[in-house]
């Protein structure tokens, strides 16, 4: 990517009024972020844009401040990637609050086929270190990337046994790419980016603040296939990633542990509620999520005679694993309503299987 092309996607995504939503809508009418910057005023009123959306896109400082941070961002051996566009994950592009832009450091797979995030307190607990370290170690032999905050306590926990196992491990940041808090996870954070990297959708120079975390949260949460709760308390930042994930339609799991600890009643709350499916052993959480199949020619197990839209279904689930309904509806978007009517066939000739939580499988 050029620096000019880097400049009008970080314009873009920091114009006054461009959000997901709008972000999607001008990039459909206008093909481009070159597209969008070169419509005139007219015909973005004509498409139903509003006065301060178009008096932010015609903002003149808007590139001059673009261009300081995309010569910023090649410094630092950055990315950045837009949303809908190349480069962009395609989970964290299905939430509808994602971030129009987002900001890499590494070479983190963003798109890997088996992503978790792991979350908890600052003040985890001897036990909770240990379940965090245990269930990373558990759930590398699954080829997964491990997400996290990169926090004090299970955060770190997780990076760190993810590094230990060799499993790419990505920190989703509160703040630029320029800087890493807390900077006694400095080395850790370095090391990360030799097989994973970082994440932030806050330019360089931003520091963090108590109101960059619930956004960084809703981040680690939109990147994975799962959030798994290892110790919080009933009000921690990890109760709000566990409930964006689960507004997302990903699952969400919870290590029980000590009733005495005030920093189980979170990870309580969460299984009591029917919030969070209970998390004893990684082994567990992959058959959960139908990553413990048999391996072998799934192609000799089909009916001969499926269909090429039946046959679109396998090839998504054969690459995937268990899937949410919703999920299959971004990959097979050709079959748009036909989907249900696709599925239910399936299941009928015994190809697929309902699972609990509208996620289906191979059978």
């Amino acid at each position: 990517m050029t620096l000019d092309e880097t400049t009008e996607i970080i314009a873009f995504a920091k114009a006054d009024g461009v959000g997901p939503s709008t972000a999607k809508k001008l990039l459909q009418h206008f093909e481009s972020v070159s597209g969008v910057f070169g419509a005139s005023a007219h015909a973005l009123r004509r498409h139903g844009f509003s006065d301060r959306l178009i008096a932010g896109i015609k903002d003149k400082t808007l590139h001059t401040h673009a261009r300081l941070e995309a010569e910023r961002l090649e410094e630092l051996e950055g990315r950045v990637a837009l949303l809908g566009q190349l480069g962009y994950p395609a989970r964290l592009a299905r939430c509808p609050d994602a971030p129009v832009a987002i900001f890499i450091k590494g070479v983190p797979d963003l798109d890997a086929m088996r992503m978790v995030s792991i979350v908890g307190t600052r003040r985890a607990s001897t036990y909770g270190l240990e379940m965090c370290r245990a269930l990373v170690k558990e759930l590398s032999v699954y080829n997964v990337s491990v997400v996290s905050g990169l926090a004090f306590g299970i955060d770190i926990a997780a990076h760190r046994a993810a590094l230990e196992e060799n499993m790419p491990t990505i920190a989703c940041l509160a703040h630029g790419i320029d800087r890493i808090y807390p900077h006694q996870h400095y080395r850790d954070a370095v090391e990360m980016c030799k097989s994973g990297g970082w994440v932030t959708e806050f330019q360089s120079g931003t520091r963090p603040s108590r109101e960059h975390f619930p956004s960084r949260n809703r981040v680690i949460a939109g990147l994975t296939d799962c959030t798994i709760v290892v110790e919080s308390d009933r009000q921690g930042g990890s109760i709000i990633t566990a409930r964006l994930a689960a507004s997302y339609h990903r699952d969400v799991f919870a290590v029980p542990g000590d009733i005495r600890n005030p920093m189980s009643g979170g990870c309580h709350m969460l299984i009591r509620g029917l919030e969070a499916q209970l998390a004893t052993h990684g082994g567990q959480i992959a058959r959960d999520l139908g990553w413990e199949r048999v391996e072998q020619n799934i192609q000799m197990r089909l009916p001969l005679a499926l269909e090429p839209e039946q046959m679109q279904v396998v090839e998504v689930l054969r690459e995937k694993g268990a899937t949410h309904l919703d999920e299959l509806g971004f990959y097979c978007s050709p079959l748009g309503s036909r989907l249900s009517f696709v599925l239910l066939q399936m299941e009928m000739l015994g190809v697929i299987k309902h699972l609990p939580g509208q996620r289906y499988a191979l059978s």
